[in-house]
């Protein structure tokens, strides 16, 4: 018969029980839901004592050469685990000169009819790789909670050792996206921020461009390239953090493979979503997952000091003192900027000047202290027989900006002499202040104070451009 039913009360008719263990199983499975992503297996959601995950594994404290696992509850292949009290293990000890990587498993024995925790012990290397999963259906299968990096010779071990690798028999509250390609080259983790890739259907990779708008979420569990997997694009869930991160903190993906920064100047559009937790270092951290996406038209060529008139010849001068005179000058940007390179107006007309200049962002209006987003890539000496247009590309160009508005610091630092900004003066009965000046450090540095008493108003237009890439092109507008 192909067809069957289940569960149905009484013994008859039709496909009544009695129900083996093998139909409840595969009850289950189908529930959860079949498909190697899973291998029908994972942990309850829920089902350890708040706010720990069910069967979290984790360090002792203090820290001694053992690992607890939390109450909780799992489920292998269709049947059900619960462990209502903390088991711990001692991790066996390393004198082999190489790090080794120990799995703890949940391991379920069709002979002994039993499921029970278990560490598996890896093989030390340079290079170490957890030990192999038997999975062998009817006989012995076992499912990962977490890898435990076994330093050659430790004492004691931190939380910092201990990677997550489970997978969640009912979801966590969230959106997930199921049979996701793992096109990346290399194995996935738990945490590691994937974006789609362009060539392959249904598919993840990983990619070193911030703030990428092709961002995809975070993988879930551990899984081979080629094989396919999950993602959280939208819940709470581990993050693979590549430095320091302050709860709170936005969250865009890194210059560095699988790992999320903070955001912290709001430069990048794409967001991976909020920290929930506070690191002093990489590592997994819990984040608020919410990936959002804008898409880029367009990339403004050019952007201009409020007042900026082409027509003007900018022949009066704003002068900034030698040794740190510096003029402060808000630009706004209407659509997405690729900064290449900063150009400016030098009225001097002999002796040796040098300048240079560094871009700030108010962050949300909380900080006297702006901060930095983008630095030229070193400071320009030249000796002027007439007053000349002057460039600085910026270091790392280019630098994406989002729309808003910026703030630009344009600093003479030559020892003794003065530059000279081209400008022009505002007429009229009611101006505003366009820019501000004051002698800074000399260079500026990662934040600027501006709203210290010591910074003059002025209501001239500066002689100054931001310029960016466009159409593909490599060098500016």
């Amino acid at each position: 018969m192909s067809e069957k039913s289940l569960p149905w009360q009484s013994t008859s008719p039709g496909d009544a029980g009695p129900y083996s263990a093998t139909q409840w199983q595969q009850l289950h499975q189908y529930i959860i839901g079949l498909g190697a992503m899973r291998s029908n297996e994972g942990l309850f959601l829920g089902s350890g004592t708040q706010p720990n995950d069910g069967l979290k594994v984790q360090a002792q404290s203090p820290a001694t050469a053992s690992i607890d696992v939390l109450a909780g509850a799992g489920m292998v292949q269709g049947t059900v685990y619960i462990n209502s009290a903390t088991v711990s293990f001692v991790i066996a000890a390393n004198a082999s000169g190489n790090p080794r990587i120990d799995t703890v498993v949940l391991q379920a024995d069709y002979a002994l009819q039993t499921i029970r925790l278990v560490v598996k012990q890896g093989t030390p290397a340079a290079s170490p790789s957890a030990p192999s999963l038997t999975q062998s259906a009817n006989v012995l299968w076992e499912i990962p909670l977490a890898d435990i990096a076994v330093a050659n010779g430790f004492v004691t071990l931190a939380n910092s050792t201990i990677t997550p690798r489970h997978e969640w028999v009912n979801a966590a509250p969230g959106i997930y996206l199921d049979g996701v390609l793992n096109n990346s080259g290399g194995t996935l983790n738990t945490g590691d921020v994937v974006v789609w890739d362009a060539t392959t259907d249904r598919a993840v990779t990983t990619t070193t461009t911030t703030g990428s708008n092709l961002l995809a979420g975070v993988w879930v569990g551990r899984v081979a390239n080629g094989a396919y997997g999950r993602v959280l694009v939208r819940g709470i869930g581990l993050v693979n953090g590549g430095a320091a991160i302050t709860r709170g903190n936005r969250l865009v993906n890194s210059t560095t493979v699988k790992q999320a920064i903070a955001n912290a100047n709001f430069s990048l559009e794409s967001q991976l979503g909020i920290a929930l937790e506070t690191t002093s270092g990489s590592g997994l951290l819990l984040a608020y997952v919410n990936v959002v996406t804008t898409p880029r038209i367009g990339y403004q060529p050019f952007a201009a000091p409020i007042g900026y008139t082409p027509a003007n010849a900018y022949g009066v001068s704003s002068t900034l003192a030698a040794n740190g005179g510096t003029i402060l000058i808000p630009i706004p940007l209407s659509g997405p900027m690729l900064l290449q390179a900063v150009t400016v107006l030098n009225n001097d007309v002999a002796t040796q000047r040098t300048w240079r200049w560094d871009l700030y962002v108010d962050v949300d209006n909380n900080n006297n202290a702006l901060n930095r987003i983008a630095t030229c890539s070193a400071a320009e000496t030249f000796t002027p027989g007439a007053a000349s247009v002057r460039t600085i590309a910026a270091a790392n160009a280019p630098v994406y900006l989002a729309p808003g508005t910026y703030y630009l610091a344009i600093q003479c630092t030559h020892a003794t002499n003065n530059f000279l900004l081209g400008s022009t003066a505002l007429g009229g009965n009611f101006t505003n202040t366009t820019a501000k000046t004051k002698t800074t450090t000399n260079p500026n540095g990662a934040t600027l104070d501006i709203i210290a008493a010591t910074w003059t108003a002025l209501n001239n237009t500066q002689a100054v451009a931001m310029r960016g890439r466009a159409a593909g092109d490599t060098v500016a507008w």
